[in-house]
């Protein structure tokens, strides 16, 4: 592949930057030799149209804020799971519920995504440090 090349695949920002999208075979050599696995999600989430349903992925830039990011996720688990105990204490669901229900799944979601930032952080330590992310 060409310097030019390269640097053109650098510097998009989205699928429609370019006429054709980057290879996944490139985009994967780009994760190995930048040690940044973030930019494999960041290939789908807008190189692809599957994209769009993948969730968000706010990158920490310190282990302080991957470590408050996790404790933000486990505060939303335990509300979410106070939720879903009020909810489901009695075995009945009905159109009453569907507001906790609603604020559940808003939770839930949220905790997920922070989690996943946590985690996408993490293994950018472990890929600086040549460990890979499936030896995990």
């Amino acid at each position: 592949m060409g310097l030019r090349t390269l640097q053109g695949y650098e510097a998009r920002e989205s699928i429609e930057d370019y006429e054709f999208p980057v290879p996944d075979d490139v985009v994967c050599r780009m994760v190995e030799a930048y040690k940044t696995p973030i930019l494999a999600w960041w290939h789908f989430k807008t190189g692809t149209k599957l994209g769009e349903h993948v969730p968000e992925v706010q990158m920490p830039k310190t282990p302080w804020e991957a470590g408050f990011i996790a404790s933000m996720a486990l505060d939303e688990v335990k509300s979410a799971m106070e939720i879903i105990k009020d909810v489901f204490v009695d075995g009945d669901v009905d159109e009453s519920k569907y507001n906790e229900l609603m604020m559940f799944r808003h939770l839930a979601s949220h905790a997920v995504y922070k989690l996943l930032s946590a985690r996408v952080y993490v293994d950018t330590i472990f890929a600086q440090k040549g460990v890979g992310v499936n030896d995990t």
